[in-house]
């Protein structure tokens, strides 16, 4: 009997072949480039994703409250972030087939070398407000702004804590001092606490010394300051664990009816609650001058004299050093400009004054300067992003500059500024 071979071979291949053609490739995507930190609400920043030709769409997805303002469906887009960060996601179709998603998380931070503008201060919008840093904390205090009667340009005494981490604003103990009449004062921190002049209706000369400990929200009377100096437009640095006043006009009730601009210097020790009277200063004696702290030394200079008289303003350009230890003063290169109410931080050894009031040409102004003490130069530096304005509050966290409020002059009719920005490098 004669037998017949079946072969199977080619239609199982017929097969194979088939079902193979038939089975869908899953696309796929390289990751996600673009920045993991951004800006507080950061606008227009682009995301992309390495894609080739065999894909047809990318399906992309942002956080909650960001927008996409162009790209999606392509291999990049542009994104306007709003008060919340999370998973930036990009997913592959081809043929209706999905391929695997790639992701990039976003925070909002410090971006490097660039102005981010942040949550706005929860206060009312202020000027001459006074700012600080203590316990990886800034804090703002009262001001000239509108109060919740609706008067304008009134003393504020509310106080403000701003949480980095967060970004967020806590309103705080009020500044503990009864019957302010001004927005201005002078004041310095020494190891967290802050120290300041204020004026007082209710006290010997109108003016009082007070302190605020932000670690337990206290404010305490300390000892009368013995000076004539003003409660404001004085300079104030502290060195060595002890605070200085230096400068700045009388105040008009305890001189003559006119003020005038004096080179005293006091000394307050916070160890023993102590002022000493020092060397006077050496230059002209000066309201409104430009006065910081910066490597354990007191650096004052600029101003005014004649600031409070009927004659002209007199521009100071005048720059000088104090070493603490000696007493004594050194003076520096002069500086190329004299402005009022500029914002004053130190950032890794160097001091930035930003925007201010150009008394002399009359100009309200965004610019920077950086101030080097090795090589004792000041140079231009970054223009600030917001509106120009003088009598701007600054406080530095964590090698972070805050800035923000101020006072701002457009078509003759003022603003009270309320919007906060930060800068790191």
């Amino acid at each position: 009997m004669s037998t017949k071979t079946i072969r199977f071979a080619p239609l199982l291949f017929i097969a194979f072949v088939f079902l193979f053609s038939c089975k869908k490739e899953s696309p796929s995507i390289g990751g996600i480039t673009g920045p993991s930190t951004v800006c507080y609400a950061a606008q227009q920043v682009t995301y992309a994703v390495a894609a080739s030709s065999a894909v047809d769409y990318i399906s992309w997805s942002v956080p909650e409250g960001a927008t996409i303002t162009e790209g999606q469906g392509t291999s990049q887009i542009t994104v306007n972030f709003g008060i919340k960060t999370g998973l930036v996601t990009a997913r592959p179709i081809k043929n209706n087939t999905e391929g695997a998603q790639q992701q990039i998380s976003v925070t909002f931070g410090c971006v490097s070398g660039t102005w981010c503008r942040l949550l706005n201060f929860q206060g009312t919008a202020r000027y001459c407000a006074l700012g600080f840093s203590a316990n990886n904390k800034g804090y703002v205090l009262g001001g000239l702004g509108t109060n919740i009667s609706g008067g304008t340009g009134t003393p504020l005494t509310d106080v403000w804590e701003y949480d980095q981490t967060a970004n967020s604003w806590t309103q705080k103990s009020s500044i503990g001092v009864q019957g302010l009449n001004d927005g201005n004062y002078n004041y310095f921190v020494i190891n967290n606490i802050l120290y300041m002049l204020r004026s007082d209706t209710s006290a010997k000369g109108n003016l009082r010394f007070i302190s605020y400990d932000p670690a337990v929200n206290v404010w305490s009377y300390k000892a009368d300051f013995p000076g004539m100096n003003s409660y404001q437009d004085a300079g104030c640095f502290a060195a060595g664990g002890k605070g200085y006043v230096c400068c700045g006009p009388t105040r008009k009730n305890v001189a003559a009816d006119s003020s005038y601009e004096l080179k005293t210097v006091w000394q307050y020790d916070p160890a023993v609650n102590l002022w000493t009277r020092k060397g006077d200063f050496p230059g002209e004696g000066r309201a409104k001058p430009m006065a910081f702290s910066l490597n354990n030394s007191g650096y004052v200079g600029t101003g005014f004299d004649n600031f409070n008289n009927t004659v002209p303003v007199v521009p100071l350009y005048d720059f000088w050093k104090y070493d603490a230890l000696a007493d004594s003063w050194t003076r520096l290169n002069d500086v190329g400009f004299n402005t009022t109410g500029p914002g004053l931080f130190s950032l890794q050894n160097e001091e930035y004054a930003i925007a201010g009031y150009n008394l002399p040409g009359g100009v309200f102004l965004k610019s920077s300067v950086k101030y080097n003490p090795v090589g004792d130069t000041w140079t231009s530096s970054w223009n600030f992003p917001g509106n120009e304005r003088d009598y701007v509050t600054t406080f530095v966290i964590n090698n972070t500059a805050y800035l923000g409020l101020g006072f701002h002059r457009d078509n003759s009719a003022n603003y009270f500024l309320g919007e906060f920005y930060s800068f790191c490098q």
